[in-house]
């Protein structure tokens, strides 16, 4: 779960193969949602869902080998994100502790907000299953990337029996 202090936010394409643009729209809520990494929360059964998702790598565009659902929320002060990565094998989950903006090899998710809408500039929130996380301010037309970029966001993870969220 990603809770993250931004404007209202109506909807968010979702580049889920290339130049394939989907759209996922957000559901306004009243009452934020429980930030525990589980997803169980009333608020979440509201929200739309997207799935279907295509690789990135190592084979770009060929359909996710493992399913994975997102759903958006927001109120009129944040954008709440849920995320559940399903994996067939949830031993093989890598799920390394890392310091913030720390790279390191692990499974991760992460969103990319474009709110200038100027496809030159986002915003970039991943989550790895560990809880560690990364914010990255990209700009220049995506050449360059600022790491110092630190918001202030909430996040939860939890590895589940069927993968992680």
């Amino acid at each position: 779960m990603i809770k993250i202090f931004t404007g209202i936010i109506f909807l968010i394409s979702l580049t889920l193969a290339g130049n394939n643009p989907r759209t996922l729209h957000a559901i306004r809520t009243q009452q934020a949602p429980v930030i525990d990494g589980y997803g169980n929360d009333e608020g979440w059964k509201n929200a739309n869902v997207a799935t279907d998702f295509f690789q990135r790598d190592p084979n770009e565009g060929e359909p996710a080998r493992q399913k994975t659902e997102v759903r958006l929320l927001y109120d009129d002060d944040h954008l709440y994100i849920y995320a559940m990565m399903f994996d067939s094998s949830p031993d093989s989950i890598v799920a390394r502790l890392a310091r913030r903006d720390e790279e390191v090899e692990s499974d991760y998710f992460a969103v990319g907000i474009d709110s200038y809408n100027d496809h030159q500039t986002s915003f970039i929130f991943v989550a790895l299953p560990s809880g560690s996380r990364t914010d990255i301010l990209n700009y220049n037309d995506g050449r360059d990337e600022d790491f110092s970029w630190d918001p202030v966001w909430e996040l939860q993870t939890r590895i589940l029996p069927d993968g992680w969220s």
